[in-house]
């Protein structure tokens, strides 16, 4: 699963959860300048900066 935050507004405080179930490999879509806010509930490993990446790498992951 890829989920594309780039253009979600997240404002300080907000309370999200986007962690999906252990057995399902996910990758986050946000843009570079929100890599620090989004860290709170974002696993840094598991930032992506570009869609495309991120789904090329997903689409490995789920192939092996």
């Amino acid at each position: 699963m890829v989920l594309d935050l780039s253009k979600f507004r997240y404002e300080w405080g907000d309370d999200i959860d986007i962690e999906p179930s252990k057995d399902i490999p996910y990758l986050v879509v946000l843009s570079e300048n929100k890599q620090e806010a989004y860290s709170f509930f974002v696993d840094k490993s598991k930032m992506r900066f570009d869609l495309r990446t991120a789904l090329a790498e997903i689409n490995n992951k789920i192939k092996k």
